[in-house]
């Protein structure tokens, strides 16, 4: 009997001991799994915000691509708009350089005019100087009347005669040159003045519709159209008095072109108009 009740004892107490190891390990679990629960659901957070900040740094590196595609583009046009500009600009140096040598080459033979038709009046004057002095000298007037009058006459009138076609011809021809100096010199300036003005032009519309422009078209046509309607005189052909009245003033001190400007006349000028007026010239 004993024996029996020590063992119902013995087996009254391992069971209260697994009874409640059994209750701790419940405990445990039950803890176990809500740690567990919780770690879970800290995981599905972090996924979540780790995927909308992925996310979002997929949309932001898709903006930044497209915004590079963009400045890519914006920078290829403003490349390829200066090296345009920088051909236009050299073109326009070569242009006004060509139209300076020619400016500069004319000035130089415009020069070269004035010199010979001031030679050609001080020829005049100096002759006429002479005769002054022939005249004012007793012996020498005394073997200027010695001389027949009818060969003196001939032969005046024969020098004159040929004193008048050289003059006529060469007024003819400085005439002529120096109307044609004229006119290439107003051409020059009318095709700089135009190419300053399409340039200007250019410049406007280009600023109005952006970067994106047609550039060599508009620069191939750009300097094809510079050129200058401007009446040539009558080349060949002598000009009449008129004309010659309108195309040139002696001033007193230097020889000046000028168009249409005939009622100046300064006392240099009057003497070599009256001049020429004894010598039938006009």
């Amino acid at each position: 009997m004993e024996k029996l009740r020590e063992t119902h004892i013995n087996w009254d107490f391992g069971a209260c001991r697994i009874k409640k190891e059994n209750q701790r390990l419940q405990q445990a679990s039950l803890r176990l799994e809500q740690e567990n629960d919780s770690l879970a659901h800290r995981l599905i957070t972090s996924k979540v915000a780790l995927r909308n900040c992925l996310d979002e740094a997929e949309d932001r590196v898709d903006e930044l691509t497209k915004d590079l595609l963009k400045i890519q583009h914006r920078l290829q046009a403003t490349e390829d708009e200066k090296r345009g500009k920088e051909e236009e600009a050299a073109m326009l140096k070569e242009v006004f350089r060509r139209e300076l040598e020619t400016a500069e080459q004319e000035i130089k033979k415009s020069s070269g005019i004035i010199s010979d038709y001031k030679q050609i009046c001080s020829q005049l004057t100096s002759e006429e100087l002479d005769a002054l002095k022939v005249k004012a000298c007793s012996q020498c007037r005394h073997v200027a009347e010695s001389i027949p009058a009818g060969h003196s006459a001939a032969e005046d009138g024969n020098r004159k005669d040929q004193e008048k076609e050289s003059l006529k011809a060469q007024i003819r021809e400085l005439e002529k040159e120096l109307a044609q100096t004229k006119l290439q010199v107003v051409e020059a300036n009318c095709k700089i003045q135009l190419a300053r003005g399409l340039m200007y032009q250019d410049n406007l519309i280009k600023s109005q519709k952006g970067p994106q422009s047609l550039y060599t078209e508009t620069s191939t046509i750009r300097v094809k159209s510079m050129t200058c309607n401007v009446s040539k005189p009558n080349e060949g052909k002598p000009l009449d008095a008129n004309t010659r009245k309108s195309n040139y003033i002696i001033c007193d001190r230097d020889l000046v072109f000028s168009w249409g400007c005939s009622n100046i006349r300064k006392p240099k000028e009057r003497k070599l108009r009256q001049f020429h007026l004894s010598q039938g010239l006009s």
